[in-house]
């Protein structure tokens, strides 16, 4: 899924957290993907969840400090579960540009 974000930002880190209940359905392998409207998308990185922690983080690879206006997290694999794939949270954390707060109509429809 591409989610927007509120500003424009440089992403440093990939965070997510999972509730580990049944670990088949977890999420395994994912790439996360810098998106702006004026180029192509930017692999940032390929990172793999492992079960030993419900919370883990990922520094992307963002050398230049591009910054972007989505991101897309690709799933790649879960643990097991051949029908689904469940994920709690999905954070990326960044540094917003100075004057970078997108029109109020994307930053509304993030939902």
């Amino acid at each position: 899924c591409d989610k927007p974000l509120s500003q424009r930002t440089s992403p440093l880190s990939t965070q997510v957290f999972q509730f580990l209940p049944t670990t088949e359905t977890v999420l395994q392998d994912f790439t996360v993907w810098g998106l702006s409207n004026d180029s192509d998308p930017v692999r940032l990185g390929s990172f793999s969840f492992l079960l030993t922690t419900p919370l883990q983080t990922f520094p992307v690879n963002n050398p230049k400090r591009t910054t972007f206006d989505k991101v897309r997290i690709e799933i790649l694999s879960n643990w097991g579960s051949p029908e689904y794939t469940c994920i709690y949270r999905i954070r990326v954390h960044g540094e917003p540009m100075p004057g970078s707060t997108l029109p109020s109509s994307e930053a509304s429809s993030q939902g």
